[in-house]
């Protein structure tokens, strides 16, 4: 088992102006570190921890495990992401845990202990055991779909190149760089999935059952742009079928 002080967790929190999502992100807080005892979690937001944020919140934001960022430029869920990883290497971090703020936290173990075998964890849904409710059934259906036109397409085993849920060893992360920093989140999951492979890292799944979010994470743009990226990708595979090895 992997100690948790040697791995950031990144809890990417679009609103801290409202009280509702405040008092959840602490609920989240407290589990983390009341079920990880030394690991750090890092809080990505649009803006730096209100002056009078909630009670709850105020509470457990004190303690020395707890820390806030903002991304530099325009907010979005792949800058602070990028954001969240690439502070996790400067703080020289063994690995790194990516949670958005309604990600259910009782997967996070798997996540972090599934990093002594693979390079990148990705917490699938779409693996014997995985299963999400986010959406509505077509939307679903199409995400499904989706990940599983890109397994076909790029010839490789993952199933769920999608997922926000991951754990990466910071090696990784440091290989990776420079991620694309006008990438939307789509595509900066599947680039970050296909490159580690390419490079010769051992890429993981591990099933997950999310059901929280009311709404997609992806917009329209977001998917198109995914679409295309898989198709360039597959472009290059077929271009260059070997995989570049460490």
């Amino acid at each position: 088992m992997l100690s948790p002080s040697h791995c950031l967790t990144v809890l990417v929190a679009p609103d801290l102006t409202n009280p509702a999502a405040d008092a959840d992100l602490a609920a989240r807080l407290h589990q983390i570190l009341g079920a990880f005892d030394g690991m750090e979690v890092l809080v990505v937001a649009p803006c730096p921890l209100p002056a009078s944020p909630t009670a709850a919140l105020a509470e457990v934001a004190r303690g020395p495990r707890v820390r806030f960022a903002t991304p530099t430029g325009p907010w979005s869920g792949a800058a602070a992401h990028r954001t969240g990883l690439r502070i996790a290497v400067e703080s020289g971090f063994r690995s790194v845990a990516t949670l958005e703020a309604d990600h259910p936290t009782r997967f996070l173990r798997d996540l972090v202990d599934g990093t002594l075998d693979h390079d990148l964890v990705i917490g699938s849904r779409f693996v014997p055991g995985g299963a999400s409710t986010v959406g509505s059934p077509v939307h679903r259906w199409l995400a499904r779909a989706g990940n599983a036109i890109a397994r076909v397409l790029l010839r490789l085993p993952t199933h769920d190149w999608t997922s926000g849920m991951r754990c990466y060893r910071c090696d990784l992360v440091a290989a990776l760089e420079p991620l694309d920093d006008g990438a939307t989140q789509g595509v900066q999951l599947v680039e970050t999935c296909w490159r580690a492979q390419r490079l010769g890292y051992r890429v993981g799944e591990t099933p997950v059952l999310h059901g929280g979010r009311r709404t997609p994470a992806f917009d329209g743009r977001d998917a198109r742009l995914t679409v295309g990226r898989v198709l360039r990708a597959a472009v290059r595979r077929v271009a260059r079928p070997a995989p570049i090895e460490r």
